[in-house]
């Protein structure tokens, strides 16, 4: 009976998989790395995860059928759901369609919806810069940067999500090797994870480099804890 019903879950699941609607895909060549960095953390109760750049959903449908699978785990997505001329510019220099504001926002909800998932997905929408200031520190087990591509909002992003990570949370940034704005390099995403693992190098451990970086938040240091080191 229980082999019986683990097969009826597994087969709604492949269902529900089978039923999502996305018109790219840039995420799924990660999903080796991701399971083998956060596949530990598979059906734990209480996960806390956080999304910058949630698009069609993609990214936030593997993390929600994968490793949030408990009842009590949640996922934050931040996202401007429109579009800027940011988004304009990277689509006609990649040569990709871009979708409205309007039909990524309805395509995101409608694969929540699919999982059945909206109880445990909070949508924020806006600008992260913005967003990221209201969510409390120290209170998140995993966040994904995949917003904005400038290297600037980048770098704004890794360093307002440093602080919301919880100690040993895990921080991982997309596109360090995308190359969109060859004309300007330092415009590039890498620009801004650059400066971002050179000022915080002391306040997190590298777990993985290259498409994607990875980092882990190093437990905080007390003022008591300082004063036992050697000087």
């Amino acid at each position: 009976m229980c082999f019986y019903l683990h097969d009826l879950q597994e087969t709604d699941k492949i269902k529900s998989l089978m039923s999502l609607s996305f018109t790219s895909d840039w995420f799924s060549p990660h999903i080796p790395v991701w399971e083998e960095v956060l596949g530990h953390l598979k059906g734990k109760p209480g996960l806390v995860f956080l999304e910058i750049g949630s698009y069609e959903g993609r990214s936030a449908c593997w993390m929600l059928s994968t490793i949030l699978t408990h009842p009590t785990s949640r996922l934050t997505c931040i996202d401007i759901f429109d579009l800027n001329d940011e988004n304009i510019d990277i689509g006609a220099r990649l040569h990709f369609p871009v979708l409205t504001g309007e039909d990524m926002e309805q395509r995101f909800d409608a694969n929540i919806h699919v999982l059945q998932a909206e109880s445990k997905v909070t949508k924020l929408k806006g600008q992260s810069r913005k967003l990221l200031r209201s969510l409390p520190l120290d209170s998140f087990d995993f966040i994904y940067i995949d917003g904005s591509h400038t290297s600037s909002s980048v770098l704004s992003d890794g360093v307002l999500a440093l602080d919301l990570l919880k100690p040993n949370g895990l921080l991982i940034f997309d596109d360090y090797r995308w190359n969109g704005f060859p004309e300007a390099p330092l415009r590039n995403p890498h620009a801004g994870i650059d400066a971002f693992l050179t000022f915080f190098k002391d306040e997190y451990e590298m777990i993985h480099k290259d498409y994607q970086v990875i980092v882990r938040r190093k437990e905080k240091v007390t003022a008591s804890d300082a004063s036992l080191r050697p000087h």
